[in-house]
């Protein structure tokens, strides 16, 4: 199901970033390196920013019914 609650910088630096300073500047270039891994640029339909909102996942999202284990992830050794 596509997920429709914008998120706003601020808690959003704080919920990637905690405990980090992080400026506006590295926030719009991971949204960015997101879109094109989404698969488009700038104008990738899938992560939106709406104005005076924040920004929001409009690809469609399933939740996993549990997380890998550390040993499963990629690139662990």
């Amino acid at each position: 199901m596509p997920s429709s609650r914008a998120t706003s910088r601020l808690p959003l630096m704080q919920g990637v970033w905690p405990d980090t300073v992080v400026e506006d500047i590295n926030l719009r270039a991971q949204v960015g390196n997101l879109r094109r891994l989404l698969g488009g640029g700038a104008d990738c339909p899938h992560l939106v920013n709406l104005a005076g909102q924040g920004y929001c996942l409009t690809a469609p999202v399933r939740r996993l019914a549990s997380a890998p284990a550390a040993d499963d992830t990629v690139g662990s050794a």
